[in-house]
């Protein structure tokens, strides 16, 4: 009798790590000496533009992005890799003509705006205010002249009136 040799390939697990946003792809399975292709789904995070995946929870530059062949034969975990954005407004709330944003900043001289609208869509407000460029989150609160406003609207813009982030409605 004659015995033969059966191998199998041995298997590693790449995991992704959202890296403070959510929604990070399923762990996927490598078998040893073959590429893998990595998933082309991709993380979201408020704030800040998904720029690749890095085996380094603290990377400042993505090593590979989605759809990338992967040949690295061991477990791995790679972290999301995140660019602040210039500029976000991630909350606006409106109590009669008080209307206050959150909006973080990165960019020099930029101004918020605060536009009320009539039903027919008519603006009829608009008031403006310095926003701190310093990278964090801060309440900025509008007041209205006296009025009924349909709806109200928070938008950004640098000093060449160019939009930082897309406005919200309140």
């Amino acid at each position: 009798t004659t015995l033969y040799a059966v191998w199998k390939a041995n298997t590693y697990t790449i995991t992704y790590n959202a890296n403070g946003g959510s929604g990070a792809p399923a762990a996927q399975t490598k078998t040893h000496g073959t590429a893998l292709t990595l998933s082309s789904t991709t993380p979201t995070r408020q704030g800040y533009t998904f720029q690749g995946w890095a085996d380094s929870a603290d990377a400042a530059a993505a090593q590979y992005q989605p759809d990338d062949s992967f040949t690295t034969d061991a477990d791995t975990t790679l972290y999301a890799v995140w660019k602040q954005d210039p500029a976000s407004i991630t909350f606006v709330t409106r109590s009669g003509t008080s209307v206050t944003a959150t909006i973080t900043c990165s960019a020099a001289n930029a101004t918020a705006y605060c536009a009320a609208y009539t039903a027919s869509g008519q603006m009829v407000a608009l008031i403006a205010a310095a926003v701190t460029g310093d990278g964090a989150a801060h309440a900025y609160t509008f007041s209205l002249p006296t009025g009924s406003y349909a709806a109200v609207k928070v938008f950004l813009v640098d000093s060449g009136f160019r939009p930082l982030c897309p406005s919200m409605e309140g």
